[in-house]
Order: C-alpha cells, then structure tokens, then sequence
C-alpha cells in the first residue's frame, strides 16, 4: 500500500506533499526488512502444514477476511471525514461498511435456518437457550453497570432495561421442553461475555453500547427465518420462539437502541479514536456472534438435559 501511495504522490519530485512524512514512513512497502521478515515466517508456518488443506484454506479464508476488513475499515473512516449535512450517524456508517456481510453470515448460519424449518433437533435447541440465557444475564449486567456510570439523567433512563419479559420468555421454554438453565458458560459463550462485560465495565459507555449493537441488529433481521417458519406444516415445534422474536417488536426495540447509541456517538465530537474503537468493537461482537452460532450448532452439548 505504501509503494502504491508513493507513486500516487509522485513523492520523490514533491517534498513539499501534505503527508510526506507519513507515506515516506510506509513506502518501502514489501521490500522493509520487517516485511520481509514476517512474509518468511508465514511461508515458513504454510510450508509445515504439508497436505494440510484444510488450515491452509482456513488461512486463505482469514487473509481474505482480512483484506475485507481493511476495505470496510478505509470506506468508514473515510465517510467520517468526509463532510456531509447532515453528518452521518455511528448507525448509518455501521449498517453500511462494516455489518452487513458478516451480520449476513450469522443470519445465515444453519443453526437458524434449521430452527426456521423446525428441522433443528431439540437438544441442539435447548444448547441455544441455555447458553443464550448466560449471554442474556450479561447483556442486562452490561447495561445495568453503564447505567450506574452515566450522570445524565435522560440517557440514565434511556439505558435501563426491564429483563422481565425475557426472563418470562425463557421460564416459558424450560416448562415446555422440560430441560433446565446452564450451569456454566461454555467456552464460546464465555468469550463474548466477557467481552461485553469488559467493555462497559473498562471502557467508556459508547464502546459499552457498540459490543451490544450487533446483538440488537441481528436479532432484527430473524424475521428471514420467520418467513422459513411460515412454510412448516402443522404446529411448529418452536413456535414461542418465532412468537416471543416478533419482527415488529423487533424494529421498535432496535430503532431505540439505534437512538441511543447514535447520541452518544454524537457527543464524542472530535475524538476520533473513540469513534473508532467504537467500529472496531462492533467488528469483535460480529464475530463472538458466528462463533457462538457455531459453538451452538457444532460442539454444544445441552446441560441437565
């Protein structure tokens, strides 16, 4: 990238460029010994693997997922500073550079499509309640410690939240099922709750609410897997699932979020680096959410089932 902006910038006839100094110190692109360093130790790591193929694509997989991101990273930071009115908004930007393919996966993923079919068998089903029931005790922990930090006392307001539906909701599944709530959190649970925890704990209220936003977002989109439902002859066998997931309760419970998160987002102003671990947290959430989908679907075992 940086030989590429070298050219671009004709740097050698032009001194006097704007970012001389910033792109000089990448210009030597792959030919800077560091570079060429880490390029020999990954040929190095490909060149053990031998006929493993299956790490070698894997490794093929993230470089490509990498490259994306580094595209979505330059069109987002871009957008920030290029001046519009009105300016866009952390949800406009999120929704528009950074969610959409990788939301698209989760929303994918067999686990719901088979939950949407009525296919999913039931133990697998109860893995999903039981742990998304963890997830759901720190999602309310998370807000209600955000909650305790913010002095304002609108936003104090808007960061409430009443866990009690949920929780009737979740009883309601144990007594139909008759299956019982985790005793632990299985390892892909317990990455992202600890990641949602240690950012509105250790970090500032708007990276607090950016770990939680790609919950919000994917959620609102189960309405694909709703329609699936719609094709299942006779009683589905996880019907209080689609009713309890209602698309319409959905989009007002997500454009409240989208609200608030967009606030404090606003009142960041100029501090770029906030706004921008903001996006980078997002990115981290997305990815806790197709590993817990995954984790779900393919390694789960259900507790005191």
């Amino acid at each position: 990238m940086g030989t590429r902006l070298a050219a671009i910038a004709d740097l050698p006839n032009n001194p006097d460029h704007p970012y001389f100094e910033f792109i000089s110190a990448i210009s030597d692109g792959l030919n800077a010994t560091l570079t060429q360093k880490f390029i020999a130790v990954v040929n190095e790591y490909y060149a053990r693997l031998g006929n493993d193929t299956k790490t070698k694509n894997k490794m093929l997989h993230a470089y490509t997922r990498s490259v994306q991101y580094e595209f979505k990273f330059a069109e987002t930071v871009f957008a920030l500073e290029v001046e519009s009115n009105p300016a866009p908004t952390f949800t406009d930007l999120v929704d528009s550079h950074i969610a959409p393919d990788a939301q698209a996966e989760v929303v994918n993923h067999a686990l719901f499509r088979e939950i949407g079919a009525g296919t999913l068998p039931l133990d697998r089903f109860a893995v999903l309640v039981q742990q998304d029931h963890l997830y759901i005790n720190g999602f309310y922990g998370a807000f209600a410690y955000m909650e305790g930090k913010e002095t304002d006392k609108e936003l104090k307001r808007l960061l409430h939240k009443d866990s009690g539906l949920m929780y009737d909701y979740l009883e309601r599944l144990y007594d139909k099922f008759n299956f019982q709530p985790a005793y632990f959190a299985e390892g892909y649970t317990k990455v992202y709750l600890d990641h949602i925890i240690s950012k509105s704990h250790n970090a500032s209220i708007a990276e607090g609410l950016a770990a939680v936003y790609p919950c919000y977002s994917l959620w609102n989109q189960m309405r694909q897997v709703s329609k699936l439902a719609k094709n299942v002859t006779g009683p589905h066998p996880y019907a209080e699932f689609f009713r309890f997931n209602d698309p319409s309760r959905s989009n007002n419970s997500l454009a409240a979020f989208k609200n608030l998160i967009n606030i404090y987002f606003d009142r960041l102003e100029g501090d770029l680096e906030t706004k921008f671990k903001m996006f980078q947290v997002v990115g981290d959430s997305i990815l806790y959410e197709g590993m817990f989908a995954n984790g779900v679907y393919k390694m789960g075992q259900p507790q005191g089932f």
